[in-house]
């Protein structure tokens, strides 16, 4: 699966794809904690012209019913000493210690 993720991380969409499975609060708070883990972000690329021209084009193209385009949700953040690069979502990124060689912890225990 890491080979070929692509590191976006949307919601389900209420009216179509959301499962009965938990109520609206309970999605609400599983969604937080995995953002959280995964490190979602929509602005990591708000600053990236190809990103701009792309949403206005597809916000000027869209039906006007009130819905607009947004940025896409992402696992990456900045680059502390380079913000010309991004550092994407990966184990290592998402299991923190756990990834890390000669953690002596041999059972994985959820945070949530």
């Amino acid at each position: 699966m890491g080979t070929h993720w692509t590191c976006c991380t949307p919601r389900h969409c209420p009216d179509i794809e959301l499962s009965t499975l938990f109520n609206t609060h309970e999605w609400k708070k599983l969604y937080g904690r995995a953002e959280s883990l995964f490190g979602t972000t929509s602005s990591a690329f708000s600053r990236s012209i190809r990103q701009g021209l792309l949403m206005h084009v597809l916000n000027n193209g869209v039906p006007k019913d009130g819905r607009r385009i947004k940025p896409m949700p992402l696992s990456c953040k900045r680059s502390e000493t380079n913000d010309e690069y991004v550092h994407w979502g990966c184990t290592a990124t998402i299991l923190g210690d756990l990834a890390k060689s000669g953690h002596t912890s041999h059972v994985f225990r959820a945070p949530f």
